[in-house]
């Protein structure tokens, strides 16, 4: 009988240079002054040239998602709008450095700002996933282009595992797999206020319980889905030099060597039977945290909250607000739960309650946003 070698730690190589890695953070340009106006932070996990990066396609997206669906902004090394950010357009990887996310503003703000010879408010922020709309007919690069085959007419987990082979679709193990929800089954109101169910492409009878159907689900090792879950790993399209469609891939976002030298960059297996749509919300789930620095700061924020009244949205402009119960861990209830924060009472500036927001009206919100927004400090 011949015995083996003890295994050894699959990250050895990367274990002492992860750190000096850096990181890829993008900032805020309304803020320029605040050190902790940072939208994002990701570990630079990507190479290129031997250089430890970022993919651009990703921190892209992921910013625009949080600049509420403004995939029409771009990445500068300056928070200048009008400084020269074409060299930043050209990166495949963004070394690690600090960037600045910047929208274009809207002709009407900036024909306001002019004439009130101030400069142009700092645009609002999602603060958390239930605060985030699906942004539908907009087109998002690279996302598209995931190729996803038909299959699978069973329901409930075993549906998920039959479709997949019983095998995870990133480690192909048999092995103590799960079936994992893309968009988390305790979202089922956002899910169904924004309509999800319409993806599940084919099927005249979608409804509200297609949250727990095996289009929002996929087979998962359980060490890989409790990374998933806890966002220190994304599936998130890349494009390789040279190709011409993107394909599923992992990112690693944790500062962790064996993650990295296990996953990162690899391609899922073959997926069937889920939609493209419903693994961009799950990017977006994992990706909202980030944003805890910036609302953590102690500093006024713009931010996009939804706000009904009866059947319409209401635009507000000002109101400061701030908690009337609670102290400094506050911050990351509210990154955490939107809802648990709002079911509390709060004042504005002028001394007044917030009439309207409540916890009694929150079954009552639609999860969309039009030009709502608050600033919180």
């Amino acid at each position: 009988m011949q015995l083996r070698e003890r295994l050894t730690s699959a990250g050895q190589q990367y274990e002492a240079g992860l750190l000096g890695r850096g990181s890829v953070d993008v900032r805020h340009p309304g803020y320029p002054d605040d050190p902790g106006a940072i939208l994002l932070s990701l570990p630079a996990t990507d190479d290129e040239s031997g250089l430890p990066g970022v993919d651009h396609g990703t921190t892209h997206v992921a910013c625009a998602i949080i600049a509420n669906n403004r995939f029409d902004g771009y990445l500068s090394r300056s928070p200048d709008p009008g400084a020269d950010h074409k060299d930043v357009d050209h990166m495949t990887v963004l070394p690690a450095a600090t960037y600045y996310f910047h929208i274009p503003p809207s002709d009407h703000i900036q024909a306001q700002a002019r004439a009130d010879s101030q400069a142009v408010t700092p645009y609002p922020v999602v603060p958390n996933f239930r605060a985030w709309k699906f942004p539908r007919a907009v087109h998002i690069p690279h996302w598209q282009d995931i190729g996803v085959r038909d299959g699978g007419l069973l329901d409930g987990t075993e549906g998920v595992l039959s479709r997949d082979g019983q095998r995870c679709r990133l480690t192909d193990s048999r092995e103590s797999i799960q079936a994992a929800h893309l968009v988390p089954k305790a979202e089922g109101q956002w899910f169904e206020g924004n309509a999800m169910q319409t993806y599940w492409r084919g099927n005249p009878t979608a409804g509200p319980d297609t949250i727990d159907k095996p289009v929002n689900g996929i087979t998962l090792r359980q060490d890989v889905h409790r990374s998933w879950d806890a966002s220190r790993l994304f599936f998130v399209p890349k494009k390789s030099d040279g190709a011409s469609k993107a394909r599923l891939v992992v990112h690693v976002a944790a500062w962790s060597s064996e993650l990295l030298a296990l996953y990162h960059n690899v391609e899922l297996q073959e997926l069937r039977g889920l939609a493209w749509e419903l693994l961009f919300v799950r990017f977006a789930y994992g990706i909202l945290p980030q944003i805890r620095t910036f609302l953590g700061s102690g500093q006024a924020r713009w931010l996009i909250v939804p706000i009904v009244n009866g059947l319409q949205e209401t635009k507000i402009h000002c109101w400061r607000l701030r908690p009337v119960h609670g102290g400094p861990g506050r911050w990351s209830q509210f990154s955490k739960s939107y809802q648990a924060l709002l079911a509390e009472s709060f004042e504005t500036e002028e001394g007044g309650c917030c009439a309207g927001i409540t916890g009694e009206a929150r079954e009552d919100w639609a999860p969309s946003m039009g030009d709502s927004r608050l600033v919180i400090y």
